[in-house]
């Protein structure tokens, strides 16, 4: 029995270890990029481009955005590509706050992307070749959206190349409706996102029976979350 406890300590001893060498939670994986160690070295012979740049033109709210890039000199398997929204991911977007660490640093990034790809997981070989590309499911999450070509890794990240922006043609439209049963047997909540202020227009719930068609209007509250209530 003793010796099974040793045995037990010591694997969580090894455990530990491993976790903490860089300091992230390994069940997230943006969390290992180390966005707040970016270093800014913009280089004009690294291109990179996203097509189509504007989505929402069938009326949907998420669609598919192709990435191509190049990287003449010096591509290599650690490069990759991450997804930036509000496309501004600079210091025009920093809060006021003093708790974001290295916020006095350039390139002042304070704002860590919202998914990321290694830029040779669709060209075989980008390393070789300098070229690539790579496809992102984008949502409408009401801003617009750029992508960083980074070298270095997820752990000493260098931004080479910004890209153009992607933006959704209606990107306050009201969207992702949700039906639930309501507090008594009688009721029913309607939940939905969008983009508009109180001051741009009036939320309300236009409801009926098969019968009479749309007969009711019920009038909705707002409740909106900013990034000062999203701080740790």
């Amino acid at each position: 029995m003793e010796r099974n406890w040793i045995c037990f300590l010591l694997l969580l001893l090894v455990v530990h270890i491993k976790a903490s060498k860089h300091d992230i939670d390994i069940h997230q994986p943006l969390s290992r990029i180390a966005i707040y160690e970016t270093v800014l070295q913009l280089d004009p012979s690294v291109s990179i481009q996203a097509t189509p740049g504007l989505l929402g033109l069938e009326d949907k709210q998420a669609e598919y955005v192709t990435v191509t890039f190049k990287r003449p000199i010096g591509a290599a398997i650690t490069d990759w590509i991450g997804v930036f929204s509000p496309a501004s991911f600079n210091a025009s977007v920093c809060l006021e706050d003093k708790v974001v660490p290295n916020r006095d640093l350039d390139p002042l990034l304070c704002t860590a992307p919202i998914k990321y790809q290694y830029a040779n997981y669709s060209s075989p070989n980008y390393a070789s070749n300098g070229e690539g590309f790579l496809r992102f499911r984008l949502i409408n999450q009401r801003a617009d959206f750029a992508f960083g070509f980074f070298s270095g890794d997820l752990f000493n990240p260098v931004l080479l190349a910004v890209s153009n922006t992607v933006t959704f043609v209606e990107p306050k439209r009201p969207a992702y409706p949700r039906v639930a049963i309501g507090r008594v047997w009688n009721e029913i909540s309607v939940t939905w996102t969008s983009g508009y202020d109180l001051s741009e227009a009036t939320p309300l719930v236009i409801w009926g029976t098969e019968q009479n068609g749309d007969a009711y209007t019920s009038a909705a509250g707002t409740l909106t979350f900013t990034r000062n209530d999203m701080m740790w």
